[in-house]
């Protein structure tokens, strides 16, 4: 082959391999939930539904192992230790998912149900905030179809933050 179609060869390559990319992102999710210190199957289902979602929009998914946390200085050890590992993996973002249990209504297995979530989200280079919100659970009489329908809100509000 000669070396014009060579040259030519590689710039398509490089070309084509811009388009190429994808956003590398880390989550963990800690599950503040008094009448469990294990973590529920509610909170493994969220995560579940989340790293789906992520992938299936293009995004590469990494995840730290869902916590249960009893306190705030827990947390942030936790964040901590999530960012960090965000940032050696070379992952874009970090984001940090707390799931709120309570006990005043219980799910049919009688597990508390999910009151609401928060997210925060993070540049990994700089560790600033780039945008955090919460989200209140819809509470419907099917738990699954709630966990997925707060997981949906959570994907699209962090969708829409990375890529403003």
């Amino acid at each position: 082959m000669g070396t014009f179609k060579k040259n030519i060869l590689a710039l398509v390559f490089m070309f084509v391999a811009g388009f190429c990319f994808a956003q590398q992102i880390s989550f963990q999710i800690l599950q503040h939930d008094e009448t469990s210190e294990a973590v529920t199957e509610q909170s493994y289902t969220v995560e579940d539904q989340l790293i789906e979602m992520f992938f299936e929009n293009g995004y590469i998914v990494t995840n730290s192992p869902t916590v249960a946390v009893n306190s705030n200085a827990e947390a942030a050890k936790l964040w901590k230790a999530g960012l960090k590992e965000a940032k050696e993996g070379y992952s874009n973002f970090f984001i940090q998912i707390n799931l709120y249990y309570t006990a005043e209504s219980l799910s049919p297995k009688g597990e508390a149900t999910l009151k609401k979530a928060d997210w925060t989200l993070v540049y990994t280079k700089t560790g600033e905030p780039k945008a955090k919100n919460t989200i209140k659970s819809k509470q419907s009489l099917d738990v699954k179809n709630d966990l997925y329908l707060i997981s949906a809100d959570i994907f699209d509000e962090i969708k829409k933050a990375i890529k403003a």
